[in-house]
């Protein structure tokens, strides 16, 4: 905290100004929210779709999963694959106590790469169980 309040100070100092930073940070990007909402409104909703895409889950496990398949893919993908996955287990134990990994790789196919994501998918989901006793 002290490291901070030095470089504010540093900075105000060496420049002349009566603000720090970071309070002129927030005063330019209030002015410049006033002068185009339009793009604020772009990112509140960009913000919104990430959410939904990984970070507005119902559990940790589903937030996880999520990430995973979502790496190297379309959003749009992603999405498909977690809810192809979902509708083909109901649980995470389902998809950890599958014995049949293909199963996992077509519920999952639409985001690419399936045998490998299935693979650490089931094995992530496995290391979870053994380790605290469900998904």
């Amino acid at each position: 905290n002290l490291k901070i309040k030095q470089t504010k100070n540093h900075y105000a100092k060496s420049y002349g100004c009566s603000h720090t930073f970071p309070d002129e940070c927030r005063i330019v990007t209030a002015r410049l929210a006033q002068l185009h909402p339009e793009v604020v409104d772009k990112n509140s909703s960009r913000r919104k779709t990430l959410l939904e895409s990984c970070g507005a889950r119902t559990c940790i496990t589903d937030a996880i999963i999520s990430t995973m398949l979502s790496q190297n893919t379309t959003d749009k993908n992603s999405k498909a694959a977690f809810r192809s996955l979902k509708k083909a287990f109901p649980t995470w134990e389902d998809v950890e106590s599958c014995d049949e990994i293909f199963k996992i790789e077509t519920a999952i196919k639409v985001a690419g790469l399936a045998k490998t994501r299935a693979e650490r998918i089931r094995s992530m989901l496995r290391t979870v169980a053994a380790e605290r006793g469900s998904p």
